[in-house]
């Protein structure tokens, strides 16, 4: 996979260039605090670690947090506007803006009770899905390219017309390509009819057809799940707004203004899908200690548990809102 490179002759002519490097940096450091305002750069091409910092004089609802919105917060910026609630009505025109606005400046959330005519409407039993995947930039197993996403650990919960809750899922840890171990853990757990519920669900039909054409023997299985598939990030974000969102709608935004006790800052160990692969790592080297295993191996059944009792939680928020008989 690997072959070593002579590179002395592309790097001795940039050595006098170093000091001239290192008097500049220390400049930077001696000087005052640049005073640039905050802006795309400080998410583009990759958040900015000092965003925080920046913005801790910022207004809780500044301008930046309209989702999607291109160019429009530097725009209102420069014009001396950082409030969102600052910004007149006839400046925005699509309905996020608007919704996220009229949030921001009344402090409530804000619900489409239709939601619950859509999620009523969803058959039994019921399938809550989410996948984690790793993609190692030095390929792991035969056949494999890099950053190839490779599924490693599902989980589901099933639900009945009752109610009644059934909690399944797996974590491929051996080491091995864990590929067919993911696929017929899974087709052999989820039911096969009812809805397939996921959250941004375009993430999971694409590892379902990527799994499926890799292992023929699961196609059929596994692209029936995928057609099952429905999406509740649209439903979500066509519905249901809160202010302390502020202008996202992932899960784990919304999940805490609906269900707190299920917060993701309440985990250990595993609190996003970003430590997924260094935790998944850590488990399949021999080198990791057994105890630390089985801990770092429950962490992570933990956090992918809790995306799917997420959804759970969400779907029985929305059916729980009244409808208007008009």
């Amino acid at each position: 996979l690997l072959r070593e490179v002579e590179l002395d002759p592309l790097v001795r002519p940039l050595l006098e260039q170093v000091p001239l490097w290192v008097e500049r940096a220390q400049q930077s450091v001696a000087g005052a605090m640049p005073e640039i305002d905050i802006g795309p750069q400080c998410t583009r091409p990759y958040p900015c670690e000092f965003r925080a910092w920046c913005g801790r004089d910022e207004p809780e609802y500044g301008v930046d947090i309209l989702p999607r919105a291109g160019k429009l917060p530097a725009k209102m910026r420069a014009e001396g506007i950082r409030d969102l609630r600052d910004v007149p009505e006839a400046r925005l025109t699509s309905k996020p803006h608007l919704t996220v606005w009229r949030a921001s400046r009344s402090g409530k959330a804000e619900i489409d009770a239709n939601v619950a005519l859509l999620t009523r409407k969803l058959p039994y039993p019921r399938s809550y899905l989410d996948f984690e995947t790793i993609g190692p930039a030095i390929p792991i197993w035969t056949g494999t390219r890099p950053y190839q996403r490779m599924p490693v650990q599902w989980s589901c919960h099933v639900q009945d017309a009752s109610g009644g809750l059934v909690a399944l899922g797996a974590l491929i840890a051996t080491g091995d390509d864990p590929r067919r171990a993911f696929a017929e853990s899974l087709v052999a757990a989820v039911p096969p009819d009812g809805p397939v519920i996921a959250y941004g669900a375009s993430f999971e039909r694409s590892v379902l057809h990527e799994t499926a054409d890799a292992l023929p023997e699961f196609a059929e299985r596994l692209h029936q799940i995928a057609d099952r598939l429905v999406d509740l990030l649209p439903i979500t974000r066509d519905h249901y707004y809160h202010p302390a969102m502020k202008g996202s709608w992932s899960l784990k935004a919304v999940l805490p203004t609906i269900a707190p006790d299920l917060d993701y800052a309440n985990l250990d160990g595993v609190q996003s899908g970003q430590d997924v692969e260094s935790v998944y790592a850590q488990i399949i080297d021999p080198a990791t200690a057994a105890e630390k295993r089985q801990s770092l191996e429950a962490a992570l059944v933990t956090y992918c548990a809790r995306d799917t009792l997420a959804l759970v939680k969400i779907v029985a928020f929305f059916e729980g809102q009244q409808v208007s008989s008009t």
